[in-house]
């Protein structure tokens, strides 16, 4: 008998205009690195610590290309990150307890960009690293919007909610 193991994650991403109406709606799948699915097993089966806090940043689309399964924060070719937001930080992902075998954060607890100036996002990354911009940390997984760029302007809020599910 075979257990095979799948790890996946879901970006649900709306973004809000400043009057409050819903300027882009979307639930898109991602794919976790080898980086991430390595940081998992070491931390579940040979002692590694914990990593107690992961962020969500924003992939830009200029340059993109790609989001492989290689891809870490000091090497992922195929994209940069989008910084046009007012907050210091990449935000914080605060998923609740597992419920099956499924964790996420709910609309309480968003993770929040307010938007500084006009640009286009590609996608979406969880990472270890709070540093906007940085490239230290560990790359859990990176997702590409691909029902389409999402173009916002200043102002905009962009919530994201972050799910990751493990099964057989």
């Amino acid at each position: 008998m075979k257990t095979k193991l799948h790890t996946r994650g879901r970006f649900q991403v709306v973004v809000n205009r400043a009057d409050g109406s819903i300027k882009h709606k979307i639930d898109v799948p991602n794919l976790v690195v080898n980086e991430g699915r390595a940081k998992m097993l070491d931390i579940m089966f040979n002692g590694d610590a914990q990593i107690a806090t992961w962020y969500c940043g924003l992939v830009d689309n200029a340059g993109f290309s790609q989001i492989v399964r290689s891809d870490t924060m000091p090497s992922h070719g195929g994209w940069v990150e989008f910084v046009g937001y007012s907050e210091l930080n990449r935000q914080e992902w605060n998923p609740n307890a597992a419920v099956g075998v499924t964790v996420e954060n709910d609309v309480v607890s968003l993770c929040t960009f307010t938007i500084t100036g006009a640009g286009t996002l590609h996608g979406g990354f969880i990472t270890s690293d709070n540093v906007k911009g940085g490239i230290n940390g560990i790359l859990w997984a990176a997702a590409n919007f691909d029902t389409g760029n999402i173009n916002v302007i200043a102002t905009d809020v962009v919530n994201i909610i972050y799910s990751v599910t493990a099964e057989c």
